[in-house]
Protein backbone atom coordinates (compact mmCIF):
# COMPACT_ATOMS: atom_id res chain seq x y z
CA UNK A 1 0.00 0.00 0.00
CA UNK A 2 1.18 3.51 -0.79
CA UNK A 3 2.67 5.21 2.26
CA UNK A 4 1.06 8.36 3.57
CA UNK A 5 4.52 9.97 3.64
CA UNK A 6 4.70 9.48 -0.13
CA UNK A 7 1.18 10.80 -0.70
CA UNK A 8 1.69 13.94 1.39
CA UNK A 9 5.38 14.40 0.58
CA UNK A 10 4.86 17.53 -1.52
CA UNK A 11 2.76 19.23 1.14
CA UNK A 12 4.96 18.17 4.03
CA UNK A 13 8.10 19.49 2.36
CA UNK A 14 6.67 22.74 1.03
CA UNK A 15 7.69 25.98 2.72
CA UNK A 16 5.89 29.24 2.06
CA UNK A 17 6.67 32.85 2.89
CA UNK A 18 4.32 34.53 5.36
CA UNK A 19 4.24 38.31 5.78
CA UNK A 20 2.87 39.64 9.08
CA UNK A 21 3.16 42.80 11.14
CA UNK A 22 6.11 41.11 12.84
CA UNK A 23 8.00 40.70 9.59
CA UNK A 24 8.62 38.05 6.97
CA UNK A 25 9.15 34.41 7.84
CA UNK A 26 9.22 31.00 6.24
CA UNK A 27 7.00 28.25 7.58
CA UNK A 28 5.91 24.76 6.66
CA UNK A 29 2.54 24.60 4.89
CA UNK A 30 1.35 21.33 6.50
CA UNK A 31 3.05 19.87 9.54
CA UNK A 32 2.74 18.03 12.87
CA UNK A 33 0.58 15.27 11.39
CA UNK A 34 -0.52 12.58 13.83
CA UNK A 35 -2.75 9.63 12.96
CA UNK A 36 -5.91 9.55 15.08
CA UNK A 37 -8.14 7.05 13.26
CA UNK A 38 -7.86 4.41 10.54
CA UNK A 39 -10.86 2.88 8.80
CA UNK A 40 -11.63 0.73 5.78
CA UNK A 41 -11.76 3.72 3.43
CA UNK A 42 -9.52 6.41 4.89
CA UNK A 43 -6.99 7.52 7.49
CA UNK A 44 -7.61 10.62 9.62
CA UNK A 45 -4.78 12.82 10.90
CA UNK A 46 -4.63 15.83 13.20
CA UNK A 47 -2.14 18.49 12.23
CA UNK A 48 -1.57 22.11 11.32
CA UNK A 49 -2.05 23.99 8.07
CA UNK A 50 0.22 26.98 8.60
CA UNK A 51 -0.86 27.92 12.15
CA UNK A 52 -4.40 26.51 11.93
CA UNK A 53 -5.51 23.29 13.58
CA UNK A 54 -6.78 20.96 10.87
CA UNK A 55 -7.95 17.43 10.15
CA UNK A 56 -6.40 15.66 7.17
CA UNK A 57 -8.38 12.87 5.51
CA UNK A 58 -6.54 10.53 3.16
CA UNK A 59 -8.45 8.01 1.07
CA UNK A 60 -5.80 5.38 0.52
CA UNK A 61 -5.52 3.07 -2.52
CA UNK A 62 -7.09 -0.38 -2.35
CA UNK A 63 -4.69 -2.93 -3.86
CA UNK A 64 -7.47 -5.50 -4.37
CA UNK A 65 -9.29 -3.22 -6.85
CA UNK A 66 -8.27 -2.52 -10.46
CA UNK A 67 -6.03 0.54 -10.31
CA UNK A 68 -7.96 2.71 -12.78
CA UNK A 69 -11.29 1.95 -11.11
CA UNK A 70 -9.86 2.63 -7.63
CA UNK A 71 -8.36 5.96 -8.73
CA UNK A 72 -11.63 6.98 -10.38
CA UNK A 73 -13.69 6.13 -7.28
CA UNK A 74 -11.31 7.84 -4.84
CA UNK A 75 -11.25 10.95 -6.98
CA UNK A 76 -15.05 11.01 -7.23
CA UNK A 77 -15.46 10.51 -3.46
CA UNK A 78 -13.10 13.40 -2.71
CA UNK A 79 -14.85 15.73 -5.16
CA UNK A 80 -18.31 14.78 -3.87
CA UNK A 81 -17.26 15.23 -0.24
CA UNK A 82 -15.78 18.67 -0.89
CA UNK A 83 -18.72 19.83 -3.01
CA UNK A 84 -21.38 18.70 -0.54
CA UNK A 85 -19.45 20.11 2.43
CA UNK A 86 -19.02 23.49 0.73
CA UNK A 87 -22.67 23.57 -0.32
CA UNK A 88 -23.76 22.80 3.24
CA UNK A 89 -21.39 25.41 4.68
CA UNK A 90 -22.69 28.04 2.24
CA UNK A 91 -26.26 27.21 3.33
CA UNK A 92 -25.39 28.02 6.94
CA UNK A 93 -25.24 24.43 8.18
CA UNK A 94 -22.42 24.02 10.74
CA UNK A 95 -19.89 21.69 9.09
CA UNK A 96 -16.07 21.66 8.95
CA UNK A 97 -14.86 23.90 6.14
CA UNK A 98 -12.68 22.16 3.51
CA UNK A 99 -9.48 24.21 3.25
CA UNK A 100 -7.54 22.18 0.69
CA UNK A 101 -8.15 19.16 -1.53
CA UNK A 102 -6.13 17.03 -3.92
CA UNK A 103 -8.53 14.64 -5.64
CA UNK A 104 -5.76 12.80 -7.49
CA UNK A 105 -4.05 11.90 -4.21
CA UNK A 106 -7.28 11.39 -2.27
CA UNK A 107 -6.49 14.12 0.27
CA UNK A 108 -8.79 16.67 1.93
CA UNK A 109 -7.77 19.13 4.66
CA UNK A 110 -10.61 20.31 6.89
CA UNK A 111 -10.97 22.95 9.56
CA UNK A 112 -10.61 21.27 12.98
CA UNK A 113 -13.77 21.33 15.10
CA UNK A 114 -13.25 21.32 18.86
CA UNK A 115 -15.71 19.28 20.90
CA UNK A 116 -16.95 15.81 21.76
CA UNK A 117 -18.68 13.17 19.65
CA UNK A 118 -22.40 13.15 20.48
CA UNK A 119 -22.47 9.34 20.59
CA UNK A 120 -20.04 9.43 23.52
CA UNK A 121 -21.85 12.06 25.61
CA UNK A 122 -25.57 11.33 25.13
CA UNK A 123 -25.82 9.72 28.57
CA UNK A 124 -24.30 12.80 30.23
CA UNK A 125 -26.83 15.26 28.78
CA UNK A 126 -30.00 16.21 30.62
CA UNK A 127 -33.27 15.76 28.74
CA UNK A 128 -33.81 19.43 27.73
CA UNK A 129 -30.26 19.67 26.36
CA UNK A 130 -30.53 16.37 24.51
CA UNK A 131 -33.86 17.46 23.03
CA UNK A 132 -32.37 20.76 21.86
CA UNK A 133 -29.45 18.97 20.20
CA UNK A 134 -31.70 16.45 18.44
CA UNK A 135 -34.08 19.17 17.31
CA UNK A 136 -31.12 20.98 15.74
CA UNK A 137 -30.03 17.74 14.08
CA UNK A 138 -33.51 17.43 12.59
CA UNK A 139 -33.33 21.01 11.34
CA UNK A 140 -29.87 20.51 9.84
CA UNK A 141 -30.86 17.32 8.03
CA UNK A 142 -34.01 19.04 6.81
CA UNK A 143 -31.91 21.90 5.43
CA UNK A 144 -29.51 19.45 3.76
CA UNK A 145 -32.42 17.70 2.07
CA UNK A 146 -33.96 21.01 1.03
CA UNK A 147 -30.78 21.91 -0.88
CA UNK A 148 -30.58 18.43 -2.38
CA UNK A 149 -27.88 16.82 -0.23
CA UNK A 150 -28.10 13.33 1.25
CA UNK A 151 -25.55 12.82 4.04
CA UNK A 152 -25.35 9.03 3.76
CA UNK A 153 -24.16 8.34 7.32
CA UNK A 154 -26.21 10.62 9.58
CA UNK A 155 -25.50 9.09 13.00
CA UNK A 156 -24.61 10.36 16.47
CA UNK A 157 -21.05 9.27 15.69
CA UNK A 158 -20.85 12.00 13.04
CA UNK A 159 -21.98 14.86 15.27
CA UNK A 160 -19.65 17.08 17.31
CA UNK A 161 -21.01 18.97 20.32
CA UNK A 162 -19.09 21.93 21.70
CA UNK A 163 -20.90 24.01 24.29
CA UNK A 164 -24.11 25.22 22.66
CA UNK A 165 -22.85 24.43 19.16
CA UNK A 166 -23.67 21.29 17.18
CA UNK A 167 -21.65 20.35 14.08
CA UNK A 168 -22.23 17.75 11.37
CA UNK A 169 -19.10 15.97 10.14
CA UNK A 170 -18.01 13.32 7.61
CA UNK A 171 -19.66 13.84 4.23
CA UNK A 172 -17.66 10.91 2.86
CA UNK A 173 -20.80 9.09 1.68
CA UNK A 174 -22.79 12.21 0.79
CA UNK A 175 -24.37 12.79 -2.60
CA UNK A 176 -26.70 15.20 -4.33
CA UNK A 177 -30.27 13.91 -4.58
CA UNK A 178 -33.77 15.37 -4.50
CA UNK A 179 -35.40 11.92 -4.28
CA UNK A 180 -37.56 11.59 -1.18
CA UNK A 181 -36.68 7.90 -0.98
CA UNK A 182 -33.03 8.88 -0.49
CA UNK A 183 -34.04 11.43 2.15
CA UNK A 184 -36.04 8.74 3.95
CA UNK A 185 -33.00 6.47 4.05
CA UNK A 186 -31.01 9.29 5.70
CA UNK A 187 -33.68 9.63 8.41
CA UNK A 188 -33.88 5.85 8.79
CA UNK A 189 -30.12 5.63 9.34
CA UNK A 190 -30.36 8.24 12.10
CA UNK A 191 -33.22 6.40 13.79
CA UNK A 192 -31.34 3.10 13.62
CA UNK A 193 -28.24 4.71 15.13
CA UNK A 194 -30.09 6.02 18.18
CA UNK A 195 -32.15 2.84 18.65
CA UNK A 196 -29.07 0.62 18.63
CA UNK A 197 -26.75 2.89 20.61
CA UNK A 198 -28.85 5.01 22.98
CA UNK A 199 -31.36 2.58 24.45
CA UNK A 200 -33.67 4.28 26.91
CA UNK A 201 -33.35 7.72 25.34
CA UNK A 202 -34.32 6.90 21.78
CA UNK A 203 -37.95 8.05 22.09
CA UNK A 204 -36.95 11.52 23.29
CA UNK A 205 -34.29 11.78 20.61
CA UNK A 206 -36.64 10.70 17.81
CA UNK A 207 -39.46 12.99 18.97
CA UNK A 208 -37.22 16.06 19.11
CA UNK A 209 -35.50 15.19 15.82
CA UNK A 210 -38.87 14.89 14.05
CA UNK A 211 -39.93 18.24 15.50
CA UNK A 212 -36.86 19.91 14.01
CA UNK A 213 -37.08 18.11 10.67
CA UNK A 214 -40.77 18.97 10.29
CA UNK A 215 -40.13 22.63 11.14
CA UNK A 216 -37.92 22.86 8.04
CA UNK A 217 -39.65 20.56 5.57
CA UNK A 218 -43.29 21.23 6.52
CA UNK A 219 -45.69 18.91 4.64
CA UNK A 220 -42.83 17.15 2.83
CA UNK A 221 -41.71 15.78 6.20
CA UNK A 222 -44.90 13.70 6.41
CA UNK A 223 -44.12 12.04 3.09
CA UNK A 224 -40.51 11.35 4.08
CA UNK A 225 -41.50 9.93 7.49
CA UNK A 226 -44.12 7.75 5.81
CA UNK A 227 -41.40 6.35 3.57
CA UNK A 228 -39.24 5.75 6.65
CA UNK A 229 -42.07 3.64 8.10
CA UNK A 230 -42.20 1.64 4.85
CA UNK A 231 -38.45 1.00 5.03
CA UNK A 232 -38.70 -0.14 8.63
CA UNK A 233 -41.67 -2.44 7.92
CA UNK A 234 -39.83 -4.00 5.01
CA UNK A 235 -36.76 -4.50 7.21
CA UNK A 236 -38.84 -6.27 9.86
CA UNK A 237 -40.48 -8.42 7.17
CA UNK A 238 -37.10 -9.52 5.80
CA UNK A 239 -35.81 -10.26 9.32
CA UNK A 240 -38.91 -12.33 10.12
CA UNK A 241 -38.57 -14.29 6.87
CA UNK A 242 -34.94 -15.07 7.68
CA UNK A 243 -35.87 -16.17 11.21
CA UNK A 244 -38.70 -18.33 9.88
CA UNK A 245 -36.34 -19.92 7.34
CA UNK A 246 -33.83 -20.76 10.06
CA UNK A 247 -36.57 -22.22 12.28
CA UNK A 248 -38.08 -24.29 9.46
CA UNK A 249 -34.64 -25.48 8.43
CA UNK A 250 -33.91 -26.71 11.92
Amino acid sequence: MEKVDDVLADLLSEDIVVITDRGVRKCRLLHQLKEVWRGAEAVIYRGKLLDMDVVVKWRFPKPYLPREFDEMMRRKRVIDEVKTSLRAYAAGIPVPLPLYADADRGVIVFQYIEGEVLRDVVDTLDTPTLCRVCKELGEYLGKLHEIGIVHGDYTTGNVIVHGERVYIIDFGLAMFSKRLDDHAIDVHIFFRSIESTHIGREETMKKCFIEGYTAIRKDVARVVLSKVDEIRKWGRYVAERKLRSVWMGS
